[in-house]
């Protein structure tokens, strides 16, 4: 059994499977944000993608592991060329992750972007997405990840079956013109913006069209994009296992899509999620994007950054210590009480110190949140960024 209170009998494997887990933040998590009904300005929030870099940078060097960045492919790249901005993250330490093309926002779109009745709306969401498939290389990102905000409001507005075909034709055209090198993860969501139907509303929808779309569309899994009860750890194994999981967007809620801080709401949640990921083929598993999917009204967003990142890597740790052969020994026998306990003892286990033990070892600080809040930089990013 490995102790609590150092990492003496810590498998080496073990420790470097835990540090082979990395956490991309998003550059919108760092950026002033709100509710549908304001935007509430979060002092020292970043204004501009060099200032999301830069706070990337400084999530990386407390953490250890948040080493790529997701970037949306439209506000970010508006009036920047992406040569600069590959330029300023390498000199920063900064990889660009994935990019994320937003159609939300658009006039134009307000009745569906690739299942608009128009054709010429349609090769319009199109190109905004090629568009950030094109600079997917320039920025050396590894992906590209897309949720298609369509629906309707009221029964009858429109034909539900000729939509899927809209979709899927141009979803098919954008995979067969995506470069080699760049990955297409596919986003799903229960509801929002349309009240009525979402057109990729669930994990099953998004796995029928990636396989209709010659299989180049990953499933991208949000936390946050499904009804209430949910078994996301189920979503996510049956996802690994069919080949079609391409990443996680990582977030908690109470009530809907809330975007609220890792584990703030239901560890142990995550905690199950995770198991599902060490279980798995590592190669596989290892190669899914973990991105953090959040925004930060109430929180300083780089402090809120790094205190997901610090509970995500105690959640993982705590999944990592499982007894995975005592476990399948249990299941196999029908021990139910047993397998449960074995499941559950590692996430009551108090790992602080054997984490802070592994980031020391590393030349990181044992409590980046803390470190981060004594250092004076939030005060300093505060003033910079409202003078």
């Amino acid at each position: 059994m490995l102790s609590d209170q150092s990492s003496v009998d810590a498998p080496a494997e073990l420790k470097a499977r835990f540090w082979e887990r990395s956490f991309e933040s998003s550059g919108w998590g760092y950026a002033a944000t709100g509710s549908r009904f304001n935007v509430f300005p979060s002092p020292g929030a970043a204004r501009n993608v060099f200032e999301r870099i830069d706070d990337a940078a400084e999530v990386n060097v407390r953490t250890g592991v948040s080493p790529s960045l997701a970037l949306n492919s439209v506000a970010d790249f508006a009036i920047v060329d992406p040569a600069d901005v590959r330029a300023y993250a390498d000199a920063r330490g900064v990889r660009i992750g994935s990019l994320t093309p937003n159609l939300a926002r658009e006039q134009r779109f307000k009745f569906g972007s690739l299942t608009n009745s128009d054709p010429e709306i349609r090769k319009a969401a199109a190109s905004m997405i090629r568009r950030a498939l094109e600079i997917a290389p320039v920025l050396g990102a590894e992906g590209v990840t897309v949720w298609i905000p369509d629906g309707t409001h009221y029964p009858g507005q429109a034909d539900f079956v000729r939509r899927k075909h809209w979709l899927t034709e141009e979803l098919t055209e954008l995979a067969e013109a995506a470069p080699a090198e760049v990955r297409c993860l596919l986003e799903y969501k229960l509801f929002e913006p349309a009240p009525y139907h979402t057109d990729i509303a669930d994990w099953g929808m998004a796995a029928a069209i990636s396989r209709s779309t010659g299989g180049r569309w990953e499933v991208l899994v949000d936390l946050g994009h499904h009804a209430h009860g949910t078994n996301v750890e189920h979503v996510v194994a049956f996802l690994l296992d069919e080949g079609l999981l391409g990443g996680l967007h990582l977030n908690d809620r109470k009530s809907a899509d809330d975007d609220l801080t890792l584990g703030s709401i239901d560890p142990y949640a995550l905690f199950l999620i995770f198991h599902q990921l060490v279980s798995f083929d590592p190669e596989r598993a290892g190669a899914l994007l973990c991105t953090l999917d959040q925004h930060h009204t109430a929180k300083p967003p780089l402090l809120a950054t790094v205190q997901s990142i610090d509970f995500a890597q105690e959640l993982y740790l705590k999944a990592l210590l499982i007894d995975r052969e005592k476990l399948r020994e249990h299941q196999d026998a029908n021990r139910v009480v047993e397998a449960e306990r074995t499941l559950r003892a590692p996430f009551f286990r108090d790992v602080r110190l054997l984490l802070e033990e592994w980031r020391e070892e590393r030349g990181l600080h044992a409590d980046p949140v803390g470190a981060l809040l004594e250092s004076g930089l939030l005060e300093d990013r505060a003033q910079e960024r409202t003078s």
